[in-house]
């Protein structure tokens, strides 16, 4: 839809009408005035608008193994933190496991260097060993500390890939596979369309658009009907279109009326 000025800035100017000399002359009739009062009218720029996704966001695997329990379809409106499905098969049991083994056995270190640290500080108490041994056994038990907590941040981190879940609230746009299907690590398995990335999208054109800036208020009208919603003009886009259209993009001023994705219809924006 081509721009257009939905009505034009007038200002009607205070004004003195006169008789003309001949009956200001005249002793037969009393001069007559009529006064006009001045009055400032808004532009309003008027363009077809369009809500759509800021962005989306990719869900995928963690690392290697079998997708199970997978049932959104596109569509489903998902919490963030919301278990989709779960990732499993043979590999993914296997590094678990790797992880598990290696946990146990990086607390069996810690706890060892525990004892030779205790060890240590008592025989230095009672002279018998020296700050030479009690340092070794101060780093040692560090070292052990240190592997420990790694192993552990491994295992806690194969535990959560293991569940596949929301990152944000959202409706699933696309799914990648179905349960069942084997997955690489870095492979997507769902699309989302975050709740709060929808924005209204429109192109201006003329040389009025030109005046068009952020912060800037209006209304947006869905053609599908429904109540108007006021948005704001959040960024204007560097030239876009072929035909010199200025590519100007919005959001509700209330957060309480979200926009529903892929409505369209009539925005009006304010100027001054």
């Amino acid at each position: 839809m081509r721009f257009r000025r939905v009505s034009l800035c007038a200002a009607l100017i205070s004004a003195v009408f006169l008789a003309s000399p001949a009956h200001a002359n005249d002793a037969s009739g009393p001069v007559q005035t009529v006064t006009v009062q001045k009055q400032n009218l808004t532009l309003h720029y008027a363009a077809y608008a369009t809500a759509r996704p800021v962005a989306v966001v990719h869900v995928r695997a963690g690392a290697g193994g079998t997708v199970a329990g997978l049932k959104a379809v596109p569509g489903d409106h998902v919490r963030a933190g919301e278990t989709l499905a779960t990732l499993g098969g043979a590999q993914m049991k296997a590094e678990i496991a790797q992880a598990t083994a290696a946990a146990k056995t990086a607390q069996a270190r810690a706890d060892a260097a525990k004892r030779l640290l205790a060890i240590a500080r008592k025989t230095l108490s009672d002279r018998l060993g020296t700050r030479q041994t009690l340092a070794r056994a101060e780093n040692e038990l560090a070292a052990a500390e240190a592997a420990h907590d790694a192993a552990q941040a491994k295992l806690q981190a194969l535990q959560d890939m293991a569940e596949i879940k929301a990152p944000v609230d959202g409706v699933i746009l696309a799914r990648g596979m179905a349960s069942g299907e084997r997955v690489s690590a870095g492979e997507n398995i769902l699309t989302l369309r975050p709740d709060d990335s929808l924005w209204l999208t429109a192109e201006f054109y003329g040389a009025d658009a030109k005046e068009i800036r952020a912060g800037m208020h209006g209304v947006f009208t869905p053609a599908t009907g429904g109540a108007s919603q006021p948005v704001i003009v959040r960024s204007v886009y560097a030239t876009l279109a072929a035909d010199g259209g200025e590519t100007v993009g919005m959001t509700p001023i209330s957060k309480g009326e979200p926009l529903q994705d892929g409505s369209y219809g009539q925005v009006t924006l304010d100027g001054t």
